[in-house]
């Protein structure tokens, strides 16, 4: 199937948007870093409720806070937000809607990615689409769609004929080849900058303290079974006024440590209303390395004149009492290489009553009283690159980024020379250009019989001709005679014919038209719109010329309206497009008044109310002349609402405040301003110091009060003498 080069470059255009989608939208199942998951609870409601679909895309590391989906071993797919880290590195996750912490701690490569899209409610149809149904029914369709956009093939020719080859055929084949490589360039820069060069990792450094208490005192044989208490029994006071605290230390980690440290052992009373005393067992003693041992004795009776002397200040006696032995342990030095400073304070417990010392556990306590340890972790922070996975490849940013500018700028400097060089065959030489855009069309013949074939359809402009090979999808055929050059078309109907002689059309020379070859293929162009907004311009400015004629007798009505119009929207800040399109709409604000009779518009006399709805229509007659085009809807919007009011009384449709267009609250300020000042068959010109009262009065009411503001402060520069009195007047009663 002979394909022209634009269809080559669309083609081109088509495959790069279809990798790009490749690289975001790619499955998990099919090599791709994207999961798509219909919710099935509402554990993260709010905002994700049952049935939406969440779109999730794989990270190189996720953090605290992210949304994302792990495989649980035995549910599946789970949708929770990370809560934290714990000390193997593993995730806590969390839903929204839940008290809970998950009881499954997934690993980095159980995660299935981050949230990237939500859409709510589509898992709903797409359940439904994966019923036996849905499925019979999305077939259906597609085979239609397919059968419906597959065209057949070309009918094959009886005449061989031999394919151009010209220096403008290899100068197609490198545009292709350029615009590809550029095309590619684009998509791996799109995807490689809006990707971190580098990622932040948190490295969990586990370690822990261990603490192992101990404690003996001497006891007679015929009480204990040993002549020591033995640890988590009793002491009885009569038996022993003293007893041995013991303690070892452990600081266990698998990762290499530098460490030294102090502690400090002591005994301590209290009571339950927060009252206690401290007795230092052993001072505060520097250690070195992982590992340390101490011990110290309990003199229970210091403990109890402590205890005395509270009672007998304080007259409150109580039964009971707690003794704690504990350690305050600070240790300082380096874990795998990052600094650590930690304290740990392991305790002992005893419940003290006038007859005895006994071991307290806490029942919501793990593990054994006398082993009481703390399991921590230090998080290193680590940067590393970040890669970019394409096709099973996984390539670095950085190196994507470098590509991409490497042979995207290149190929497009190069794409944009070579294309302006077409653009001069274009306006040199018809038939060249003819070669490098159309060239796959193109097929040499000798057969003089085709100039004499009978009932020939004769084609003014080869652009035709060509457009007709497109959307026939056949051959063009060319018959070089002398200096004239003769092309063909045969279809099932009829054989079209084109000459041309010198490389230039007979009928219509492709240098002449208004625009560029270039700006023919590409219609967004800068220039083709361009151009079109001062063709639509300069029509309406005709149209306002009939209208000034008709209604106003040459006055200047309408060109004072759109000089000041687009002076007042400059200063609102309004530029390009948009200021341009107020312009216009100044122009063709009274386009509508042509379709109301003129005795009405020149009426001395109070119009009736019939009259009166004819008129406030104006604005919906105007729009009949506007063509159907995107270029002029913001234009035609504006003079649809010129007439509306600022407080809603308006027409044609009462709209308030910011609702009406900023383009025609400005028309609305200079209209009035202008027209007021001008003889009208029902009234005479006014005066401006009352153009400009009038103004400041409906400030608020009929029109935007910025705007006004804003118009007078215009007048005020230009020394406009109404303005300046007025000014003064207010200045000296204040």
């Amino acid at each position: 199937m002979n394909v022209s080069l634009r269809s080559r470059l669309l083609t081109g255009i088509g495959l790069a948007l279809a990798l790009l989608g490749w690289l975001l939208f790619a499955p998990l199942q099919f090599g791709g870093d994207t999961a798509y998951i219909i919710l099935t609870g509402n554990s993260m409601a709010p905002r994700f409720q049952r049935g939406d679909l969440v779109i999730t895309h794989r990270q190189a590391a996720y953090h605290r806070g992210d949304a994302v989906a792990y495989h649980h071993p035995r549910i599946g797919a789970v949708f929770h937000r990370i809560i934290a880290v714990d000390r193997n590195g593993r995730f806590i996750l969390q839903g929204d809607h839940n008290d809970w912490e998950d009881s499954y701690h997934p690993a980095s490569d159980e995660i299935i990615g981050k949230l990237w899209l939500h859409l709510p409610h589509l898992g709903e149809g797409l359940r439904a689409l994966r019923s036996p149904a849905g499925l019979l029914s999305l077939s259906l369709t597609l085979s239609i769609l397919a059968l419906l956009t597959v065209s057949p093939p070309p009918k094959s020719r009886k005449k061989k004929a031999k394919a151009m080859t010209s220096s403008s055929s290899r100068l197609a084949e490198l545009l292709v080849l350029l615009s590809v490589l550029f095309l590619a360039s684009l998509v791996l820069g799109i995807a490689s900058f809006t990707r971190p060069a580098s990622l932040e990792e948190e490295t969990p450094l586990p370690y822990k303290h261990l603490a192992m208490f101990n404690y003996t005192a001497d006891v007679p044989t015929d009480v204990y079974d040993a002549p020591q208490v033995q640890p988590g029994e009793p002491i009885f006071r009569r038996l022993n006024d003293s007893f041995t605290v013991s303690l070892n230390y452990a600081f266990i980690t698998p990762l290499p440590v530098e460490m030294s440290g102090t502690y400090r052992f002591l005994a301590r009373v209290g009571d339950q209303s927060g009252w206690k005393r401290t007795i230092e067992l052993v001072p505060t003693t520097p250690f070195q390395g992982t590992i340390f041992t101490t011990s110290g004795t309990v003199d229970l009776n210091t403990a109890q004149h402590l205890i005395d002397e509270l009672e007998e200040r304080t007259g409150v006696h109580q039964s009971r009492y707690t003794l704690t032995v504990l350690a305050e342990v600070n240790v300082q030095g380096v874990l795998d290489g990052e600094p650590l400073t930690d304290t740990f304070t392991p305790a002992l417990t005893f419940q003290m009553d006038e007859l005895a010392l006994r071991l307290l556990e806490d029942p919501l306590a793990e593990g054994d009283p006398l082993s009481p340890s703390a399991e921590r972790m230090l998080t290193r922070k680590e940067t590393r690159a970040n890669t970019l996975s394409i096709l099973g490849l996984n390539l670095p940013v950085r190196a994507a980024r470098l590509i991409s500018l490497g042979m995207g700028i290149p190929s497009l400097v190069l794409f944009i020379l070579f294309f302006y060089r077409a653009r001069a065959l274009a306006r040199r030489d018809e038939v060249e250009f003819l070669r490098v855009w159309y060239e796959p069309l193109l097929v040499e013949t000798n057969d003089i019989r085709l100039l004499e074939a009978p009932n020939r359809v004769e084609v003014t402009a080869l652009r035709d001709l060509t457009r007709l090979a497109e959307q026939e999808q056949r051959a063009i055929l060319h018959l070089a005679e002398g200096d004239r050059h003769h092309f063909f078309l045969q279809t099932a109907e009829h054989l079209y014919h084109c000459s041309v002689e010198n490389g230039m059309a007979e009928q219509q020379q492709w240098a002449k038209r208004p625009s560029s070859a270039a700006e023919t293929w590409l219609p967004w162009s800068p220039r083709a719109r361009r151009q079109a907004w001062e063709a639509y311009e300069r029509a309406l400015q005709g149209w306002a010329q009939a209208v000034e004629a008709c209604l106003y007798e040459h006055d200047g009505h309408v060109q004072r309206v759109a000089e000041m119009a687009e002076r007042l929207g400059r200063a609102l800040g309004l530029r390009g497009r948009t200021l341009r399109a107020v312009r216009m709409a100044a122009y063709a604000h009274d386009l509508g008044l042509m379709d109301v009779p003129p005795r009405i518009l020149r009426k001395k006399k109070r119009v009736s109310a019939k009259e009166r709805e004819l008129i406030r229509s104006h604005p919906d007659y105007a729009l009949r002349y506007f063509p159907d085009t995107d270029i002029l809807k913001d234009v035609s919007t504006i003079v649809r609402h010129h007439h509306e009011r600022w407080d809603g009384e308006g027409y044609p449709d009462g709209l308030r405040g910011e609702e009406i267009p900023l383009g025609a609250r400005i028309i609305a300020v200079v209209d009035v301003w202008d027209a007021l000042g001008s003889p009208r068959p029902y009234r005479e010109a006014w005066q401006e110091e009352d153009i400009l009262r009038y103004l400041q009065e409906q400030a608020g009411e009929q029109f935007d009060p910025h705007v006004v503001d804003v118009f007078l402060n215009i007048l005020r520069e230009e020394k406009h003498p109404a303005v300046t009195s007025s000014t003064e007047s207010t200045e000296t009663a204040a």
